[in-house]
Order: C-alpha cells, then structure tokens, then sequence
C-alpha cells in the first residue's frame, strides 16, 4: 500500500541483470499526468510574427518618432508633477489629453510607446505640452550646439524663449481661468514650470553621462580622504 501511495518502492535499475518477482505497479496513484497537446508548426510561426510586430514605422524619420515618443512619455511625468504644485482646475484639464472623443487607436505617432506600455498609471498629456517640450529640446540644442558647451543663465534664456514662442503661437489658446490676471497669468506659469522640470531632467541627464567618463580625483583617492579628513 505504500509502494502504492508514495511511490517509494526499491526497484530495479533498467540497466541492471534483474528480473522482477511480480507484476506489481510502481506508479504513485496520485501522480497525474496530462496528454501532450501537439502544437502545429505554422501556429507556432504566427505566434511569433504576431508577438515580434512593432507599430512603429521604420523609414528614414524613424529616429526622429522614436525621440518623439520618448520627450512624449516624459511630458506625462511633467504632468504629474504639476498637479502636485497646483490648484486651478482649468489649467489641470489643459494639462491632459482630450478623453470625451473615443478612439480605439493612436491618435498621433508620438503616444504610440505610451499607449503600448501604459497600463492605467501613466499619464497622457496634451498636445500642447507635447509642443512646449519639443521647443525646449529644439533650443537646448541649438543654444549648447548639442550639449557640448554650457552657457551661463542657460535655463533662463530657454524659458523667456518660449514664454515668447507660446505667447506668439495657439499654445493653451482654449485656456481661460477665473482668476487670471495681467500679473498673473496662469498660461505663462504653466510654461515656466513645464520648462524648469523638462530642464531639470534634460540637464541631470546630461550632466551623469560627461561625469560617467571622467573620474575625479576625490573619486580616485577616497580612502585617502577618508582617512585624513579632507
């Protein structure tokens, strides 16, 4: 009864000169073992076509979507920053995409890697956020002729360059607050904190990468600062 249950019987080896005494089976009663289901090959072959296919096209402005769809996601985490730093309503719903019109697919090639990594925690942001951070990156560029030299009141002459690129073009034109004023003016706040955070993450980014090529010399003799408490 045991050999039965438990399976643990002394048997035989296959190999070996032995014969068994009796016919005995020793097979666990509880073990299960399922039928193998035989797959066919050209299933297996549209599986894989279908789990490799991408919904980015790649011609020869490949790389600039790809960018695109990157300063998109990072427009979200801006976005979910300024909630937290505001209080009017109005500029909130500016902030996000649309949601009334329902659409089943992508509607501009720069939220196609959002849509496809979102899973109900990140944010869509609006197309006029997504205009403000691809100026802020067209003229970081321009300005340090491609992050390789670094001016002083860098951050600064960014943002009074936009405020003058937003104020000269349809950027929030829909955006009309309770008490907005001359002094203060809700569009132009949002402007100064979507380039201060935008800047901020740009610039930490690009500050990690020249600092990851060069080692310091504190990096270099730690140990020695270390122990003469310098």
């Amino acid at each position: 009864m045991k050999k039965l249950l438990l399976k643990n019987a002394v048997s035989a080896s296959y190999s070996a000169n032995c014969i068994l005494m009796d016919s005995t089976s020793t097979e666990s009663v509880f073990e299960i073992r399922w039928a193998k289901k035989k797959v066919d090959s050209s299933e297996c072959e549209e599986n894989f076509d279908d789990d490799n296919l991408t919904e980015l096209d790649l011609d020869d402005g490949c790389f600039d979507v790809l960018k695109d769809n990157v300063l998109y996601y990072i427009c979200g985490f801006i976005v979910k920053k300024i909630f937290k730093k505001i209080d009017c309503t109005t500029c909130a719903e500016s902030l996000l995409e649309d949601q009334t019109l329902h659409s089943y697919c992508h509607r501009n090639s720069f939220s196609v890697f959002v849509d496809l990594k979102n899973r109900g925690g990140l944010v869509k942001s609006s197309v006029d956020v997504m205009k403000i951070v691809t100026f802020v990156e067209f003229t970081l560029i321009e300005l340090t002729n491609n992050l390789t030299v670094l001016k002083s009141c860098l951050s600064s002459k960014i943002i009074i360059n936009t405020k003058n690129h937003v104020f000269n073009s349809n950027i929030f034109k829909n955006l009309s607050c309770e008490d907005d004023s001359f002094l203060e003016n809700h569009k132009l706040n949002l402007v100064t904190l979507i380039c201060k955070l935008y800047l901020k993450i740009r610039l930490h980014y690009a500050a990690k990468l020249k600092t990851a090529i060069t080692v310091s010399k504190r990096h270099m003799l730690s140990k020695l600062i270390l122990f003469h408490n310098q």
